[in-house]
């Protein structure tokens, strides 16, 4: 498991990544699956306990 500072580094990192994620949520087509790059990021982000993209 991650420490409170290790989780907080790691989200600063992705946050270019989150902020695409939430564009490319936008721009999807009702019932267009996620592409597997997006379905991994959500995976990692879960699995790591670090905060959910919106």
């Amino acid at each position: 498991m991650l420490t409170k500072q290790e989780k907080e580094l790691l989200e600063e990192c992705l946050d270019e990544l989150y902020e695409e994620y939430g564009t490319y949520r936008k721009s999807l087509k009702p019932g267009e699956p996620m592409n597997a790059t997006y379905q991994l990021f959500l995976s990692i982000v879960k699995k790591l306990g670090l905060r959910q993209p919106k």
